[in-house]
């Protein structure tokens, strides 16, 4: 990862639960990671579109607009195919069908920050060279 943090990923952090985003946001902050966070659905795609992420950690249940519905609608959105998505639920969703949607990977909560870090790296690792000039 880029020592710069004006060139390191930036990641949208899409959740209802403030502490689920206060979480996300200081564990990727203290590893580099330059965050944004949204608490719904309709903002999170508002965030998306005025930000451009490198990487979007999305909550699978929301009121207004839930990941699905977000997914389908941020996939819509020309240029924005190649984002990975990774979709953050209790339950774990069918993996064909979020993989059908474009969803990236699925991490079931409660996880561990260190697995969420080895996630976030691994997902962010095949795209950092296309996504550092955005």
């Amino acid at each position: 990862m880029n020592a710069n943090p004006h060139n390191s990923p930036l990641i949208l952090i899409v959740d209802d639960e403030q502490a689920i985003v206060a979480g996300l946001a200081l564990r990727l902050g203290m590893s580099g990671y330059r965050t944004i966070t949204a608490t719904n659905g309709i903002s999170g795609l508002a965030a998306a579109a005025e930000a451009r992420p490198d990487l979007i950690l999305l909550d699978h249940h929301m009121p207004e607009m839930d990941g699905v519905a977000f997914v389908a609608a941020f996939r819509a959105i020309p240029g924005e195919r190649d984002v990975p998505i990774v979709m953050l639920s209790g339950a774990v969703p069918d993996p064909t069908a979020i993989g059908a949607l474009g969803v990236t990977e699925c991490l079931k909560k409660p996880y561990h920050k260190d697995e969420l870090l080895h996630v976030v790296e691994r997902v962010l690792q095949p795209f950092a060279a296309p996504l550092s000039g955005r």
